[in-house]
């Protein structure tokens, strides 16, 4: 019997701002994340934790991107009608701030062999470095326990506990070797079943990660 605790990575949702994708070659909507540090026991943590940083997810390739909260005027809270009303109400000089971005996009677009060949690579390997850290993240999710198995490693050690505590409570004192024993045999078997149940969410994320890398 172990206990695990430590510390892992927390993400609150901020809302929903506009910027470039650097993936899609668009402006995108992309949600707000704040990322922290928080103390956890069998992976169940409480709170945002200490803050590290704010990234952002696009919405429709899902890269993730480091960025600072006070680039944006605001950030959308509800349901939005479009990307434009998107630009307006969180990012309103954002073709002012990403001119030189979208300028190069429209030469990719309009004069590719323009570049050289030195550029076209730089420009190839931009999307496998900026996805690098989601397929990371991806690999390390499929690795570590959930909040589920956490939550059932709990109730393991509390009905083994339980049941063992139990039958000292209501046992003589002569046969409390025989009660180690039983308690021992109950335990085992719940202990065995919480690792076959924590397993298969691990394999089903596995399997996840190399169909959607």
């Amino acid at each position: 019997m172990f206990i695990v605790w430590g510390t892992k990575r927390v993400e609150r949702k901020q809302g929903t701002v506009a910027d470039l994708c650097p993936i899609c070659r668009e402006i995108r909507s992309f949600q707000l994340v704040r990322v922290g540090l928080a103390s956890h026991v069998y992976y169940l943590s409480f709170g945002e934790g200490k803050l590290t940083g704010y990234i952002i997810r696009c919405d429709a390739c899902g890269v993730i991107l480091n960025v600072d909260p006070a680039r944006y005027a605001s950030i959308a809270k509800d349901s939005y009608s479009g990307v434009e009303v998107l630009v307006r109400d969180t990012f309103p000089n954002l073709r002012e701030v990403c001119a030189e971005r979208l300028k190069f996009e429209e030469q990719i677009r309009r004069t590719p062999r323009s570049f050289s060949p030195a550029e076209r690579n730089h420009f190839l390997m931009e999307p496998f470095n900026l996805l690098n850290p989601l397929v990371e993240q991806r690999f390390a999710n499929s690795t570590q326990m959930d909040r589920k198995s956490g939550l059932g490693c709990i109730g393991t050690l509390l009905v083994g506990g339980g049941l063992f505590f139990g039958s000292l409570a209501f046992q003589g004192p002569t046969q409390k070797e025989k009660v180690s024993v039983n308690g021992f045999v109950i335990f085992m078997p719940a202990a065995s079943l919480l690792q076959v149940c924590h397993d298969h969410p691990n394999q089903a994320n596995a399997s996840d990660a190399h169909a959607n890398p």
